[in-house]
């Protein structure tokens, strides 16, 4: 995706934590880069969301480049459940049995099909915003790869820890914190690093093409809880924002999102 900045930069966030390279995703007839994140703990990795459906080598192979393999994630955390997240969660349970795995609680019902979401009304003003070329046909192939991310089967979905509210995680670097972020979806989750003053802010807000981000209206679930989430982590110290869809930020983060918030 063409983005302001040298990616390579900043896919650093910390001595511990860096953002993935080399995950792509073509959709809206754009191809653009996903930003799941690891970061290293003492006896593994974590990693905060998956990949789009199809992009496994991608994902694996970015892994191999930082000398981690599949069987070295200890936990997965999943932002939330749409398919560009969780698109390659069941191989990795596959091919990992021991790695810890956390979603919110509200969001594995959607994710197991037990729950369909309501169909919600496309603002193709803004999505030609982001997507220029955005045509309505797009949402017929996103809908089909939504389609492959409710496949998990029982003893993955048996797997799941469901995550309400917000928790601290200890034996990870960085002062750790998976905060409720609810919104985009009924269950969305971010991810603050105190100590780096890092938010791995999932769809809920991001830099896109030089520009800062709230949520996409037209694909979350309920704009307003949204807009709550984003004014809850404003209150959080920020110098690195890395949502999962754009380029990484560095810098003064706090004062973006109180500008959208004053214009909201």
């Amino acid at each position: 995706m063409p983005v302001p900045g040298d990616r390579s930069r900043l896919a650093k966030i910390g001595e511990d934590w860096e953002v993935l390279e080399g995950v792509i995703q073509e959709f809206m007839g754009e191809k653009s880069a996903l930003n799941p994140v690891i970061g290293r703990c003492k006896d593994g990795i974590v990693l905060i969301d998956t990949g789009a459906p199809g992009t496994f080598g991608q994902l694996e192979n970015s892994l191999l480049k930082l000398g981690f393999g599949i069987e070295e994630i200890k936990m997965v955390v999943i932002t939330h459940y749409h398919f560009d997240h969780v698109g390659n969660l069941m191989e990795i349970a596959m091919r990992n049995k021991n790695a810890r795995i956390l979603m919110g609680k509200n969001d594995i019902p959607y994710y197991a099909g037990d729950k369909v979401p309501e169909e919600e009304a496309v603002d193709e003003k803004e999505l030609r915003k982001y997507f220029p070329n955005f045509k309505k046909s797009d949402l017929d192939g996103a809908a089909k790869d939504e389609d492959i991310s409710y496949s998990p089967d029982l003893e993955l979905l048996s797997r799941i820890e469901p995550v309400e509210e917000d928790l601290s995680v200890i034996d990870v670097p960085g002062e750790m914190r998976i905060v409720a972020t609810p919104g985009h979806t009924p269950g969305h989750l971010s991810v603050y690093l105190q100590e780096l003053k890092a938010l791995v802010a999932g769809d809920l807000m991001m830099y896109w093409k030089g520009n800062f981000s709230g949520p996409i209206r037209t694909f979350s679930s309920d704009p307003e809880t949204a807009d709550e989430s984003v004014r809850k982590v404003s209150t959080f110290e920020i110098d690195k924002l890395i949502g999962y869809h754009g380029s990484p930020f560095f810098g003064n983060v706090n004062s973006m999102i109180n500008e959208y918030l004053s214009n909201i």
